[in-house]
């Protein structure tokens, strides 16, 4: 290979000069297998920061059929934000002794459900020193902030009840009071769902 032992993604660009810029508007994509084209204005209707992704003819149908619904991030009734405990600032409010605070890291956390139990507990003065104590206080659903390109399973959501206090290795999505029919259910199942995992190994870093 061209760059044997590398075990990062790579992405090789040869630029070819064409005579008439006017006329040069696909863009080749090669992976091991295949050679694909793109159309320019494909790419940008695809992705809003134009990455240069290798994708089938069916996946780029399947994009175009996803980009007619709209992203998480645009619903005004869901809050995505990470998580309320730093594990190296806030370690004072760590405790093993049992309150009614328990700390969730982003190793606990699996599709659906916990990996495990948590064995850290978090003292209850924390609540008053973070400006997210309203979210400890509600359900959620939670992944973790880290995500290997190299996993199966990219996306993980669990859902977690009140008083849990997240670490800053995980995310949560919290669902504000509305009237089109969105709550944690739906977004559990949408995340976890092999459609979105397929779609963030597509564009998702580490």
């Amino acid at each position: 290979p061209l760059f044997g032992g590398v075990t990062q993604a790579l992405c090789n660009l040869y630029v070819t000069k064409a005579k008439d810029i006017r006329n040069s508007h696909k863009i080749s994509f090669r992976n091991e297998r295949q050679f694909n084209y793109m159309e320019q204005n494909n790419i940008r209707m695809l992705d809003d920061n134009l990455s240069i992704v290798w994708h089938s003819e069916d996946e780029v149908n399947k994009l175009i059929q996803l980009k007619k619904f709209p992203k998480i991030k645009d619903i005004e009734c869901v809050i995505n934000k990470r998580g309320e405990l730093d594990m190296s600032l806030n370690k004072s409010y760590i405790s093993e002794t049992p309150t009614d605070l328990r700390l969730l890291k982003g190793g606990d956390i699996g599709q659906y459900f916990l990996t495990k139990q948590p064995k850290l507990f978090v003292n209850s003065n924390f609540l008053e020193c973070t400006a997210k104590s309203q979210f400890v206080l509600q359900d959620r659903i939670i992944c973790p902030q880290i995500s290997n390109q190299t996993t199966k399973t990219r996306l993980k959501f669990s859902l977690v009840n009140r008083s849990h206090v997240l670490a800053n290795s995980c995310n949560f999505i919290y669902v504000e009071h509305n009237n089109l029919g969105y709550d944690l259910y739906y977004f559990l199942g949408l995340l976890n769902s092999d459609l979105l995992n397929w779609y963030f190994k597509k564009f998702s870093s580490n």
